[in-house]
């Protein structure tokens, strides 16, 4: 893995920040895996989880939040969705993780995508990093005014 965009941070701040990078040497039908790493000025480094794209000539023209697998999963299973940007710009996007009561678990990802379809691998852990029970989990995409909600459950 090697970097390929590097971007000054905003340093200290309640109000959320939205980082954008358009990698321009793709090829079509080729997949590209991406991580974002955030480095504090202390030192701290933080590893995202890895995102894989696909490069399509079609242009997505849905909103899908697609089945999860494996499904039942253990330890980690790879969620799957689709967004349409209609002026071919970048759209808000919200991935998560809910528990059976409804209350996060884990935020996968927050922030503008283009187009195109994605791939998020959840490894059973919560925003802390702590290995969850096994149970139902419920996977929630929001893009817009677009919400899709699916059932998952961990096995261990």
């Amino acid at each position: 893995m090697q970097p390929i965009a590097e971007f000054q941070g905003q340093g200290t701040t309640n109000s959320p920040t939205d980082y954008g990078y358009e990698d321009d040497a793709v090829d079509i039908g080729q997949t590209y895996y991406y991580r974002l790493i955030d480095r504090e000025y202390s030192g701290n480094v933080t590893y995202h989880s890895i995102v894989n794209v696909t490069v399509s000539e079609q242009p997505i023209q849905r909103f899908a939040l697609l089945p999860n697998y494996p499904n039942p999963f253990n330890p980690e299973t790879t969620i799957r969705f689709e967004i349409s940007v209609q002026d071919a710009g970048l759209e808000r996007v919200e991935l998560g993780i809910y528990n059976a009561l409804g209350q996060k678990v884990r935020d996968l990802f927050q922030g503008r995508l283009a187009s195109g379809s994605y791939n998020y691998v959840w490894a059973a852990t919560d925003d802390n990093g702590i290995q969850q029970p096994s149970g139902i989990y419920l996977m929630r995409l929001q893009s817009g005014t677009q919400q899709a909600v699916r059932k998952i459950t961990l096995l261990k």
